[in-house]
């Protein structure tokens, strides 16, 4: 069964949320944001997707800024406390 299969079943409402909060991300970064809500490292997000780290800092700063964080604001609390 592949990540995607197993996260929507785990939380079949989340990528929707996301999206209402910021919908013009990628792909790329609603995967790096269900990677977070799984609590995922940032080693373990850049062996799963084969990404640098300055890949993932890009992806990063770019969810923020799509969501409307402050720099003061969390993304892995902020994205974990989006409810399912």
């Amino acid at each position: 069964m592949n990540f995607k299969k197993i996260f929507v079943a785990n939380y079949p409402d989340y990528v929707n949320k996301v999206l209402t909060k910021a919908p013009n991300l990628t792909q790329s970064e609603i995967r790096v944001c269900m990677y977070v809500k799984m609590n995922l490292s940032n080693k373990e997000i850049l062996e799963k997707d084969q990404i640098s780290p300055s890949t993932l800092n890009n992806m990063r700063h770019s969810i923020r800024k799509k969501m409307k964080l402050k720099r003061e604001d969390n993304l892995v609390l902020s994205l974990s406390l989006i409810h399912i």
